[in-house]
């Protein structure tokens, strides 16, 4: 068995300038994003050392990159301020922003439907619709560049770190600053929610990591001070320790009781960003033109395993300070800390303040046709087939249990829905749902020639059903996060603005006609309105 503890996995050339930013994937840990300054967003997979394709649109050099959470956007600001969002399926640009006034410097996506935060050199944090394409909030109060910001796993807060050493947290529902805090000595550069509790990690120049309890608004406790400045932290997925990367090294603490379990020396420079893939942490950096992969075994690292003894061959790989051996810790399960919730109530909350105060930045008409012209540059087909287009796989019970909606407890679920089915035993076929549609249309001229032919054919009409459907559950997982039984109001609005008029004929037909007290005026409001084109449409009354 091999005693080393990391490793360089790969070293390539990612774009013909200099590279300005990378980021990894958090869902798989096995994609990557990178900017330079050509303009240009390369999209590359670990293991691969070729790029997949190249992304272009932006006017000036690449300043931030990110992933959506389950890797189909891909989101990039630049150093004007501009941001522009890809759908790596369609392999396109589908949305263009604009609004900071300097360099992108972070981004992050709403846990819960098309919305997405920025913040910028210009010290302002700002929250868009993807699908109004504008800004709908401008937070200010940051007195200096916003290096990173994140939301919730709940979706109530939006939180901030700046250069002026303070970290800033932002209630949603009312659209204003909630709690500063401040315990920093330098600016912070990086955040980041514990996954489970009400936890937040910040990382700052001072070379320490704070933690800070959301619930009591109070310092935890703080970090001894690394090798340099924190450049990335990572709470493990089972958030018993949290990995903090600096230059050329990987820190490993616990912060109740503060604890340093491990320090590696890994030799990966300026480090970018960190992820976990199974049992493997990797990191990313980039220097000139060039990327590097990281790769470091936490079998191998304290608290998981016992870090090897010191030999000439993996002299590199010890530890600064060796670790005294170690059990994987358990903390108890003492309950003094809440949990987050991701229920539907507390996911209703920022839609309803957001709607009112619409700032209404949308993209100049020059730029909305670049959204629609602009194609991405698919270098490696078969790869892009492999990594981005895969098969929808039909999910199983389990896979089911491991969705975020099957986290949520069972009192915040829609009260209407009960023991009824949604989809009655009746429906044989989908209700007005033409199959012949998604199918090719016959053309004795053109009809295909030989087998492979044919299924490529075929592939095609079911490609496009297999798109139609996800769209659909998309839109079913968004209305059914945003639905609360205290007030449907919220969860009818998001129905709407789908523009998908199986999703109202579905809450019509198994929701509204089942649940007659749900009628008030304001439901007849929102949905008169739409009934005409209900009634004149292919979906069965």
């Amino acid at each position: 068995m091999s005693s080393r503890r990391s490793w360089k996995h790969q070293e390539f050339v990612a774009h013909g300038s200099k590279v300005t930013c990378a980021a990894l994937g958090k869902k798989s840990g096995r994609v990557l994003a990178t900017g330079g300054e050509d303009m240009k967003v390369n999209m590359w997979s670990v293991d691969k050392p070729n790029c997949i394709m190249s992304l272009s649109g932006h006017q000036t050099p690449i300043a931030c990159v990110r992933f959506g959470p389950n890797e189909d956007l891909v989101v990039a600001g630049s150093q004007s301020g501009s941001l522009k969002v890809w759908d790596l399926n369609q392999a396109k640009i589908v949305r263009t922003l604009t609004g900071h006034k300097a360099a992108v410097k972070s981004l992050d996506f709403f846990p819960y439907g098309e919305y997405l935060a920025s913040a910028a050199v210009d010290s302002l944090v700002k929250l868009w619709d993807l699908r109004r394409k504008g800004c709908i909030m401008t937070y200010q109060g940051h007195s200096g560049p916003v290096n990173s910001l994140k939301f919730s796993p709940d979706a109530r807060w939006l939180v901030s770190a700046s250069d002026d050493t303070t970290v800033r947290l932002w209630d949603l529902s009312a659209g204003k600053e909630l709690r500063q805090f401040s315990g920093h000595y330098g600016p912070v550069n990086q955040i980041e929610y514990h996954p489970s509790e009400y936890l937040l990690a910040s990382g700052s120049n001072d070379r320490t990591v704070n933690f800070w309890d959301l619930e009591k608004f109070a310092l935890v406790s703080a970090s001894e001070a690394a090798t340099a400045q924190v450049r990335a932290i990572l709470f493990h997925p089972d958030g018993e320790v949290l990995f903090s990367a600096t230059q050329d090294y990987l820190h490993v603490f616990s912060w109740e009781p503060s604890r340093t379990h491990d320090t590696l020396v890994v030799g990966w420079g300026k480090v970018a960003d960190i992820a976990i893939s199974q049992d493997e942490l990797l990191g990313i950096s980039y220097q000139q033109g060039s990327v590097q992969v990281h790769v470091v075994d936490l079998k191998q690292v304290a608290p998981f395993g016992v870090p090897p003894p010191p030999t000439r061959g993996n002299a590199s790989n010890v530890a600064a300070v060796s670790p005294e051996p170690q059990r994987p810790i358990r903390r108890p399960p003492t309950g003094t800390r809440r949990n987050f919730v991701r229920s539907a109530s507390t996911a209703t909350k920022p839609f309803c303040r957001l709607k009112e105060e619409t700032e209404g930045e949308a993209p100049s008409a020059d730029e909305e046709g670049n959204d629609i012209t602009n194609r991405a540059d698919i270098r490696s087909p078969e790869e892009y087939r492999q990594v981005f287009q895969q098969p929808v796989k039909p999910k199983s019970n389990n896979a089911h249990r491991n969705s975020p909606a099957a986290h949520k407890p069972a009192a915040d679920l829609p009260s209407m829905v009960g023991n009824m089915n949604l989809i009655t035993q009746e429906f044989s076929k989908p209700s007005g749902l033409n199959v012949a549609d998604f199918l090719p249309k016959s053309d004795s001229r053109s009809a295909p020639k030989s087998a492979r032919a044919l299924c490529a054919k075929l592939q095609e009409g079911h490609l496009t059903m297999v798109q139609v459907f996800t769209s659909r559950l998309h839109n079913l997982e968004v209305v059914r996060a945003m639905w609360s039984p205290s007030s449907i109001r919220v969860g009818l609005t998001a129905a709407i603005d789908t523009k998908d008029q199986a999703i109202l004929v579905d809450i019509l037909d198994h929701v509204l006609n089942h649940r007659t007290q749900l009628w008030n005026l304001e439901v007849c409001a929102l949905l008169v309105p739409h009934l005409k084109n209900i009634v004149g449409s292919k979906y069965d009354a």
